[in-house]
């Protein structure tokens, strides 16, 4: 059974606590926050080649007004 979401009173926010480890803490309880994803080759290679393209469609007009191209 899922928890329901509430919110955080201002009472409350004194349990968030940042650690010497730059980790947030909860009523002294490590928050964990960390998801890693990764990708396969073929959607590798497909991101890849969508941020040079969004890179080269960025520095295109910039290009055009300073006569490289």
């Amino acid at each position: 059974m899922a928890v329901e979401p509430r919110t955080v009173s201002l009472d409350e926010l004194d349990n968030l606590k940042v650690g010497k480890d730059d980790q947030l803490y909860w009523k002294s309880r490590a928050i964990a926050m960390e998801r890693r994803h990764s990708l396969n080759g073929g959607t590798l290679i497909a991101a890849l080649l969508a941020g040079g393209g969004a890179f080269l469609g960025a520095i295109h007009p910039f290009g055009v007004s300073f006569h490289w191209w």
